[in-house]
């Protein structure tokens, strides 16, 4: 949820930091998966459950940028609900039905308990660079790293 924003934060300029780099590591993902030759993917699809909202517009915006940086040659294919239940994404991903997923993680707290800590409701979070922040070293920690879906 961390591009969800949150009220008194700057989300455009925190928005653009983010996303570019989201679209760095895509475009570098992307370069690497040429490299591997013919057999490398050029095209993902994404699980994502409800309809095309606020929550899932950053993946639309990623979709639409590194079909962009690419030329065409990586793009990524956004399901709404077609490719998985909400609460089968993490497990989709892992058994490689499709290759990318938004998932939340209370819904998986076997499969993750370290970063649920990030859905606490009053966790004193006021910007989205605190929130983009707190995520960050979340995931770092050597618990979450532990985590056995990360």
């Amino acid at each position: 949820a961390a591009l969800q924003g949150r009220p008194g934060g700057d989300r455009r300029n925190m928005g653009d930091v983010y996303m570019k780099t989201i679209l760095t590591a895509a475009v570098a993902a992307a370069a690497g998966f040429a490299l591997v030759g013919e057999a490398a993917a050029t095209e993902w699809n994404v699980s994502v459950w409800g309809k095309r909202r606020a929550f899932t517009e950053h993946v639309e915006k990623l979709a639409e940028l590194v079909s962009a940086k690419t030329n065409g040659e990586f793009t990524m294919n956004i399901s709404y609900g077609g490719l998985s239940k909400n609460k089968e994404n993490l497990d989709g991903i892992s058994i490689g039905a499709f290759e990318m997923a938004q998932f939340c993680a209370g819904y998986h707290r076997d499969k993750n308990p370290s970063i649920t800590v990030l859905e606490l409701p009053f966790l004193g979070v006021n910007t989205l660079a605190e929130e983009v922040a707190v995520s960050h070293a979340v995931y770092g920690h050597e618990a979450a790293q532990k985590n056995p879906s990360i």
